[in-house]
């Protein structure tokens, strides 16, 4: 009966022991690989560290995000959704870019076989949709982010709606232009049928779509710039708010960038293996970038919280230490007073008790004629206008 009960679990357990001795196998075999790609010219090792370097970093970021905006301020919205979506995306990527660097990228061209190379081809193409995918997914987000934010604006509105159809159909015609590159669609990696296969330049292809990347990421990098200097903010606070949104023109830095690396590929096409790398690594670091340049409001919200909370806790221990030190002065001193006019004479004493008197009275009678006093309600008042005041100024940081 025992040995019934517990087959079910023998069984599970020894799959995922397989699963596991399956996937340690399989990073054996890359670390081993890239060993031996030490023992020859190869970029394989530091891209590879690079690329998992900016990838984690990415995903930490999605992370914090999901947990502010879910958990903390219960705020969460479905663009928080998508660039997640957007960030499942860059993990493929990054696999499929594992994948080629196990097929010898990142090695000259002479020390690679044929299999190798139609391998590092068909990881590639697979790369290009997680690639696609990734980029226009965390672009939608911040499209959307924008959308809820700046409702109230009708050009922002009109600019993010223009900006969004613009993403979509480019979007989908780099969808397309990857699955029909080739016809047959296999010879896209399958180099034997490449001089009977019909293909596109690819080249000229790759060029244009990243020239119309980099203008969509400008475009949307300055959306937001005219309202949020005209918000009724200080200087400061406005000024630090637009470079929180001109971040996001970074990636337009790193897509330029990327293109670059294209156009030095296409230089050496008889040595793509190696310049190839260089663009695989700058492809993986600017939909990483993407990912947390849309994260950085719910980043700046989280530093918000943090502050609040540090200094609350600062405050509190601050002001339970001066109320100690002030009720041990007190007490001290109602010590010293007491003995002193204990040492008095009881005719003194008596006089002493009814000067205090007098003076209280004499004090409370002036306060109560003081013209312009401030009284109570009116201290409340004036703190709940600083208070409304604030908040307004503030408001649209809370939407984050």
């Amino acid at each position: 009966m025992y040995l019934v009960h517990t087959a079910p679990q023998l069984v599970s357990s020894r799959r995922l022991q397989i699963q596991v001795a399956h996937l340690q196998q399989s990073l054996s075999e890359l670390l081993l690989l890239l060993r031996v790609n030490m023992g020859q010219e190869s970029k394989a090792r530091n891209l590879v560290v690079a690329i998992i370097t900016h990838t984690s970093v990415a995903l930490i970021v999605v992370l914090l995000r999901l947990y502010v905006k879910f958990i903390l301020t219960r705020t969460g919205s479905h663009e928080d959704w998508i660039v997640a979506v957007g960030m499942v995306f860059a993990i493929l990527m990054t696999i499929a870019q594992m994948l080629e660097f196990r097929a010898g990228l990142g090695q000259h061209q002479d020390h690679i076989n044929l299999s190798q190379a139609i391998d590092q081809l068909k990881w590639l193409w697979w790369s290009i949709y997680a690639y696609t995918n990734a980029l226009n997914t965390t672009k939608l987000s911040i499209l959307m982010y924008y959308q809820r934010v700046f409702n109230s604006d009708h050009r922002i509105m009109t600019g993010v709606k223009i900006v969004g159809i613009f993403v979509i159909l480019n979007w989908i015609t780099v969808i397309l232009t990857n699955l029909l590159h080739c016809l047959p669609i296999h010879a896209f990696w399958e180099i034997p049928l490449k001089p009977t296969a019909k293909c596109l330049d690819t080249f000229a292809l790759w060029k244009a779509l990243a020239a119309i990347n980099i203008v969509s990421d400008v475009l949307i990098a300055a959306l937001p710039l005219r309202v949020v200097w005209g918000l009724k903010m200080t200087r400061t606070k406005r000024i630090l708010c637009c470079l929180l949104f001109a971040l996001g023109g970074f990636v337009c830095v790193v897509s330029v960038l990327r293109l670059q690396t294209v156009m030095v590929l296409e230089r050496h096409m008889d040595d793509n293996s190696w310049y190839g790398s260089i663009t695989v690594q700058w492809s993986a670091l600017e939909t990483n970038i993407a990912i947390i340049c849309a994260s950085l409001p719910a980043m700046y919200h989280l530093a918000t919280l943090t502050c609040r909370s540090v200094g609350g806790h600062l405050s509190s221990h601050s002001q339970s230490y001066f109320r100690s030190t002030k009720s041990n002065r007190s007490t001290r001193s109602r010590d010293e007073n007491s003995k002193a006019i204990g040492s008095l004479p009881r005719s003194a004493i008596r006089r002493v008790d009814e000067f205090s008197v007098h003076s209280e009275s004499v004090n409370r009678l002036v306060e109560s004629q003081k013209p312009g006093g401030e009284t109570p309600d009116s201290r409340s008042d004036r703190s709940g206008s600083d208070s409304g005041a604030t908040e307004r100024s503030n408001g649209w940081v809370e939407m984050m």
